[in-house]
């Protein structure tokens, strides 16, 4: 990601009063999908499933380093605005070169602070949790909502067939 060069996250210089929902892929997103509000924040295949619903988001996010990622969004849209982990596979980057994409750093088991450091970069590094809808918390509020952010799609309807809403893209792949 660094020789190859990309446009930087920013943090906010201000807050965003208006909500935002942090939408994952978990499988309970088919039932409430309908209850998204104010800007969107789509996770890994959460995406494609809310393009199929009509429900264009203004970001989606991925941040998993497995290559297996370049598959979780069949194709960028046009109006929306990716927000893609410097750690991601180069594959992933190739996908989104012709997309609008500002590249944001995982904290947390690797050397990135380290090659920031080195480069004379100094850009945020996004704490947070293992899952895309966790990391996600720490991204929007590093982008500036605070006031009110609504979670979807972060578990599973229960039902025993299915952990993602499209399916599981790790398990199709190891299968």
């Amino acid at each position: 990601t660094f020789k190859r060069g990309y446009t930087p996250f920013k943090e906010a210089t201000q807050k965003i009063e208006r909500p935002v929902s942090l939408v994952g892929a978990g499988s309970s997103l088919a039932h409430t999908y309908k209850d998204i509000v104010g800007d969107i924040i789509a996770c890994n295949s959460a995406h494609d499933f809310l393009i199929g619903k009509g429900i264009i988001p203004k970001y989606a996010m991925i941040w998993d380093a497995n290559p297996i990622m370049v598959n979780v969004i069949k194709a960028p849209h046009p109006d929306v605005h990716y927000l893609i982990a410097s750690r991601c596979h180069p594959s992933v980057f190739e996908k989104f070169k012709d997309a609008k994409v500002s590249v944001w750093h995982a904290l947390g088991g690797e050397d990135v602070e380290k090659h920031l450091i080195e480069l004379n970069r100094y850009e945020p590094m996004i704490a947070g949790g293992s899952s895309g809808v966790t990391r996600a918390l720490f991204l929007a509020g590093t982008m500036g909502y605070s006031k009110e952010m609504h979670l979807f799609g972060v578990c599973d309807d229960g039902d025993g067939k299915t952990t993602h809403v499209l399916g599981s893209l790790a398990l199709q792949t190891f299968i």
